[in-house]
């Protein structure tokens, strides 16, 4: 396929995938105040901060003060101006459309942890947790089997006995 043609569709499907992540943005915010998507957007923040350092640590990349001023202080300026635009947004527009983009912004955040961890623990995290819900998923199959045979063996028991009798 051509290159072109390649670029063309990994940018479709990024957008695509973006405009996913707004829309669910959007809905989950509709159940949130104001304060609490700004407090939670913040929370992560910290957390990412943290574990991009321990990640770091891990890699052996060295933390200077200024990248880790420059990287906290930029998330900072795109907060603030992504709240400015919304808030021009609200004032003309009348759509409210702050607590979606704050909330997208967490789940930004939530990636990025993600992507730390991943670092950290050197194995993909949400593929351990789908394994393990997976297992236990399993484990339940196997408990009801093992129920429906003990069943099974108590009926079988109570027909032979009122045969017997």
């Amino acid at each position: 396929m051509n290159e072109k043609i390649k670029h063309i569709l990994a940018n479709l499907l990024e957008f695509i995938g973006i405009s996913i992540m707004f829309l669910y943005s959007w809905l989950v915010s509709l159940l949130l105040k104001e304060k609490d998507v700004v407090v939670t957007f913040f929370i992560l923040m910290m957390i990412d901060t943290v574990l991009g350092i321990i990640a770091s640590i891990k890699r052996k990349i060295k933390i200077t003060s200024i990248r880790l001023a420059f990287g906290i202080s930029f998330k900072l300026i795109m907060f603030l101006v992504v709240a400015i635009l919304g808030i021009f947004i609200k004032h003309y527009a009348g759509v409210d459309v702050v607590k979606p983009l704050v909330f997208l912004g967490a789940i930004v955040e939530a990636i990025s942890i993600k992507e730390n961890l991943e670092i950290i623990y050197q194995t993909d995290i949400l593929q351990s947790m789908i394994d393990k819900i997976k297992r236990q998923f399993k484990y339940k199959k196997d408990i009801k089997e093992i129920y429906d045979n003990i069943k099974d063996i108590k009926n079988a028991i109570g027909n032979d006995n009122s045969n017997n009798q």
